[in-house]
C-alpha cells in the first residue's frame, strides 16, 4: 500500500489504483469541447463522464480534492468548474480565477488546488502569477509565490509538501523552457528547483508517483517537433532524471493525470502527422517502463485539462510515521 503524508502532517493511505483519471474539455479539430471521459484504473477502461464543463475550453490547468476534480481557467477564461466524483455530476465553483489564464500548469495541496503560470489575454501577456481554489471554502486565493520565469503551457505535478511547474514557452523568443520552480504550499513561497527537463519543451502531461514529478510528451515550440520523452524531478534529491519510459506516439497537448501506480498521458495533437489522438499511455512507476492502455478517449482531441480521482483513507494523527 502507498502512504502519503501533506503538509500538514496527516497521512493517508491510498489503496491501490482505484480510482478514475479524466480528460476534460480540449479541442477536437473543429472547435472546443466541454466533455469529459477518460480511464478508469483498476480495470483500464474507457468511460465517459455524466458531467461537462460549463464553459468549453482547453488548457486549462486541472487539479483535485479528495472528492472533486477542477479545472481552472483555459482558453483565456477565470472559470472553476470540473466535476463531482462520487456522484459523477458538474459543478460551477463560486471561486474564479484572478485573471483571464490559458495554458497555466495546475497542481494542489490537501487543501488548495493552483494555477501556476500562463497566457493572461487581458495585457496580452505570459505571466508568473500563481493563484487558484480554497477547497473547503469554495473561495479564491492569490499566493504570495510567483514562478521564476514567466511562461505559459507549461506542465505541473505535486509532492506531498510543494507544487510544480516544469518547462513551458517563454514569450521573450518563443522557445521552450527546461525550468523547474513552483510554490511551497506550508510557507506560500517559490522556491527554483536545482532540477532543469532533460529537453526544454512545453505543452506536456504532468503527473507524479509519491517519488518523483513527470513530464510525458510536449513539443519544441521552436521546431514544432513533438517528442515521446518522459523525464522529469526526483523529489527527496531534487534532481532531474529521465525515464526509461516514452510515450507510444510523440505528440503535445497532452492532459496529465495519476493513480498510484501509473503516469497516464491522454490525448495530444501532433503537427507532424496533423492527427488529434485518442490515445491514453504513459509509465509505469514501479518498473518505470512505458505502457499503452486499453482505453481510449471518446473523442479525440488536444488540450484537455487532466485529474484524478482516488480512494484515499485517512490512517493516523499529524506527525504520523509511515
Amino acid at each position: 500500500m502507498l502512504f502519503w503524508k501533506d503538509h500538514t502532517g496527516y497521512q493517508y493511505e491510498i489503496t491501490g489504483a482505484v480510482g478514475n483519471g479524466y480528460a476534460m474539455g480540449g479541442y477536437d479539430g473543429g472547435g472546443l469541447n466541454a466533455l469529459i471521459d477518460g480511464v478508469i484504473f483498476p480495470s483500464d477502461t474507457s468511460f465517459t463522464s455524466g458531467a461537462w464543463l460549463s464553459v468549453a475550453r482547453d488548457y486549462g490547468a486541472g487539479c483535485n480534492s479528495a472528492t472533486q476534480g477542477y479545472a481552472l481557467g483555459g482558453s483565456d477564461s477565470s472559470v472553476i468548474d470540473g466535476v463531482v466524483f462520487a456522484s459523477d455530476t458538474s459543478f460551477t465553483s463560486a471561486a474564479t480565477l484572478s485573471v483571464l489564464i490559458k495554458g497555466s500548469a495546475g497542481c494542489n495541496s490537501s487543501v488548495q488546488g493552483y494555477s501556476m503560470g500562463g497566457y493572461n489575454s487581458t495585457t496580452g501577456g505570459d505571466i508568473d502569477l500563481i493563484n487558484g481554489i480554497v477547497f473547503s471554502s469554495d473561495t479564491s486565493f492569490v499566493s504570495a509565490a510567483v514562478l521564476s520565469v514567466i511562461r505559459h503551457y507549461v506542465a505541473g505535478c505535486n509532492s506531498s509538501s510543494r507544487g510544480y511547474a516544469m518547462g513551458g514557452r517563454t514569450p521573450a523568443d518563443g522557445n521552450p523552457s527546461s525550468v523547474v520552480d513552483g510554490v511551497i504550499f506550508a510557507s506560500d513561497t517559490s522556491f527554483t528547483s536545482a532540477a532543469i527537463l532533460s529537453v526544454a519543451r512545453d505543452s506536456g502531461a504532468g503527473c507524479n508517483s509519491s517519488t518523483k514529478g513527470y513530464v510525458m510528451g510536449g513539443k519544441n515550440s521552436g521546431t514544432g517537433a513533438p517528442y515521446q520523452t518522459v523525464d522529469g524531478i526526483d523529489f527527496a534529491s531534487d534532481a532531474g532524471f529521465t525515464s526509461a519510459a516514452s510515450l507510444s506516439v510523440a505528440r503535445d497537448s497532452v492532459a496529465g493525470c495519476n493513480s498510484s501506480e501509473q503516469g497516464y498521458a491522454l490525448g495530444g495533437y501532433s503537427n507532424i502527422s496533423s492527427l488529434y489522438y485518442d490515445t491514453i499511455d504513459g509509465v509505469i512507476f514501479a518498473s518505470d517502463a512505458s505502457f499503452t492502455s486499453a482505453a481510449i478517449l471518446s473523442v479525440s482531441r488536444s488540450g484537455a485539462i487532466g485529474c484524478s480521482s482516488l480512494n484515499v483513507t485517512v490512517q493516523g494523527a499529524p506527525g504520523g510515521g509511515g
